[in-house]
């Protein structure tokens, strides 16, 4: 088909109608015999994709495998198994083969690799697009709720990669061509409305109007542009010149891992907001997912500040600038975190280190008190990270108890990420294992193994 301009205001057309299908809707769910009118067949369809989770059996088959052709063989009797049936075997090295041959070998490799692992995330992305395109009303609105998290994940990569280009001082080619590649390894559901016209900036010599240009073109057209707003209100309210260089001085003060959980705070809390709109048991269930979001995120973001000028004194009230304002932790013990000497008898200094972090869990509840606090430390990172998934896959389950209610939803997103994140994992530590003798590879997965985190299984709550 030319490109034309008729073929121009089609292509228009249809970007407008893409980006116009976020629509907000605030209606009332009912009770257990109206919900299921409109969400009957969707929360069935998402309660049968539970049967699709690997099983303890399927994890302990993918951990004895020794080669990536194992792995393959290993997921054919699971739910991925009929994805994987046109993917061939992977190349094999030979110590036969010239250098040449080698390295051509070895590309093939890691270009095999990357198409396992899409096509094992292809079967999540095809499963929530199918859901998301057959809801309706509230449902609707609260999958893309959803999508949110991962668009402001894709928009901080992007804007990340984009300054460092800028400041390496590359051609305009090779700053387009990074972000190019940069778009192809983003989140899928975080993909929305123009965002490939992000790699046409890239080209600007002038990184100040290339993060101008990113704000005006692409932020302000996306369903995420709100929480950005809140993050520049005050600069916003300037006019001409003068509030363009003041939104851009704070884009570029800012780390880009501080903007993105300040944005992340905005969005949680505006979920927050929704989902209590909704009432019912979607608003029940979901508090309590997403209390626990905000609660994990407020001690994250404190145990990393520890490291940076956030854990300093003269820096924590900026810090508290991050905490969601919900979850079990708060208001009491944010005041403990961030520190308060403007309260009556309160003499605080606020949480600097891991020792005065762990005191302040210990008046939070046992989940916090006796098994996340326990994880603090820099030797412990690992350890910490793996309890913060195990939590989330913990109340994530507990999720599919109940009937009648959104929360299944987000539990099936969170699970079938962690799921996969799992599978990485085994991919990874068995293509860096491939080489090494028997003992040394033993001793690897010894130590890898342990970070996964089995979903449904029943001998976790036995531990």
């Amino acid at each position: 088909m030319s490109e034309g301009p008729d073929a121009a205001k089609v292509k228009q057309y249809a970007e407008y109608n893409e980006a116009m299908s976020y629509i907000k809707y605030n209606e009332p769910l009912g009770g257990l015999l109206s919900f299921n009118m409109e969400n009957g067949y969707l929360e069935a369809r998402v309660r049968g994709f539970r049967s699709g989770f690997l099983t303890p059996a399927d994890y302990r088959q993918l951990q004895q495998c020794e080669k990536l052709s194992e792995v393959k063989l290993a997921l054919s009797d699971t739910d991925y198994g009929p994805l994987l049936t046109g993917l061939g075997n992977p190349p094999v090295e030979d110590a036969k083969l010239s250098l040449a041959e080698s390295n051509k070998v070895r590309k093939l490799r890691k270009e095999y690799v990357v198409t396992l692992k899409n096509i094992l995330q292809q079967k999540f992305y095809d499963e929530f697009t199918f859901l998301r395109q057959n809801a309706v009303g509230p449902l609707m609105t609260f999958l893309d709720f959803l999508t949110y998290d991962k668009m402001i994940d894709n928009l901080a990569m992007l804007m990340k990669c984009m300054g460092k280009s800028a400041n390496q001082n590359r051609s305009a080619e090779s700053r387009q061509r990074r972000v190019e590649n940069e778009i192809s390894e983003l989140d899928p559901l975080g993909m929305f409305p123009n965002l490939k016209t992000i790699s046409a900036l890239a080209g600007d010599q002038e990184s100040n109007e290339t993060l101008m240009d990113l704000y005006e073109l692409v932020l302000v057209e996306t369903p995420i542009s709100k929480y950005f707003e809140q993050f520049l209100m005050p600069e916003q309210r300037k006019e001409g010149e003068d509030a363009q260089n003041e939104i851009t001085s704070k884009l570029q003060e800012h780390q880009m891992e501080v903007i993105k959980v300040t944005v992340k705070r905005y969005w949680l809390e505006d979920f927050k907001r929704y989902c209590d709109s909704l009432g019912g048991d979607t608003a029940e269930v979901m508090n309590g997912l997403l209390g626990l979001e905000a609660d994990l995120n407020v001690i994250s973001t404190t145990y990393n500040s520890f490291a940076n000028k956030l854990g300093k004194p003269t820096e924590r009230v900026n810090r508290a600038k991050l905490f969601p304002k919900f979850g079990s932790l708060y208001p009491e013990l944010h005041f403990d975190i961030t520190g308060d000497t403007t309260r009556m008898g309160s003499q605080n200094p606020g949480v600097g280190n891991d020792d005065q972090l762990r005191a302040v869990l210990q008046k939070a509840s046992p989940i916090f008190k006796d098994r996340l606090s326990q994880c603090l430390g820099a030797e412990q990172k690992a350890d910490y990270d793996v309890l913060c998934k195990r939590l989330r896959a913990d109340a994530a389950q507990l999720a599919f108890d109940g009937q009648s209610h959104f929360g299944v939803f987000y539990a099936y997103m969170k699970l079938k990420e962690i799921e996969i994140a799992n599978l990485n994992l085994i991919i990874d530590t068995i293509v860096f294992c491939e080489p090494m003798k028997p003992d040394d590879r033993d001793k690897e997965k010894k130590d890898k193994y342990p970070l996964i985190i089995k979903i449904f299984d029943p001998e976790a709550y036995k531990r």
